[in-house]
């Protein structure tokens, strides 16, 4: 499915395509829960690192005229907000964080070679994940040894000093941990 979901794209001249989504759907509530594999890390990184092998291709095929940049999205913890509700905070141990919700994004990393990473809307933690030095440089870059490329999603960069935001008031959509952009 994904190697024609990567044909499809590169017909339209698309070079990178933001999937899968490898959020652990842990809360029903969740208005992104269609788009998850499920709730184990283990069957969500297996089907994540299948989908990212088809997308991108592997070995001499690997980007090449048929295949497409995968984007590993939304790192992380997304599928269990609080109230269920698609952008707000997340608090949660790091060894759940770790042990649940990274698994997949891990395996994608390190088996898959996964070409980006979207991260998250939300705080895990009260961290911004697009501007969380901890997920981004710390896990991502240097314990996993991710070198492809951070791609940020809608509006994201702008929430982490926005006070109002067009059509995003909401206080869980308000970082306000950076001066500018």
């Amino acid at each position: 499915m994904a190697e024609v979901a990567a044909r499809e794209a590169r017909a339209l001249d698309i070079h990178i395509v933001f999937s899968p989504m490898l959020g652990l759907g842990r809360d029903p509530r969740w208005g992104r829960i269609e788009e998850s594999y499920g709730e184990d890390p283990y069957l969500v990184a297996a089907l994540g690192c299948a989908f990212v092998n088809g997308l991108q291709g592997r070995g001499e095929r690997r980007f090449d005229r048929e295949h497409v940049i995968a984007t590993a999205k939304h790192f992380v913890a997304d599928g269990e907000p609080a109230r269920g509700m698609n952008g707000a905070p997340v608090d949660i141990s790091v060894h759940s964080l770790r042990e649940l919700h990274m698994q997949p994004f891990e395996a994608v990393v390190k088996k898959a070679r996964v070409g980006a990473i979207m991260p998250a809307h939300h705080a895990v933690n009260r961290d911004p994940c697009h501007g969380s030095c901890w997920l981004l440089r710390k896990v991502l870059r240097e314990e996993w040894g991710f070198d492809g490329i951070i791609v940020s999603d809608c509006l994201d960069i702008p929430k982490l000093w926005a006070f109002v935001e067009e059509g995003y008031t909401e206080l869980h959509f308000q970082h306000r941990v950076a001066r500018d952009v």
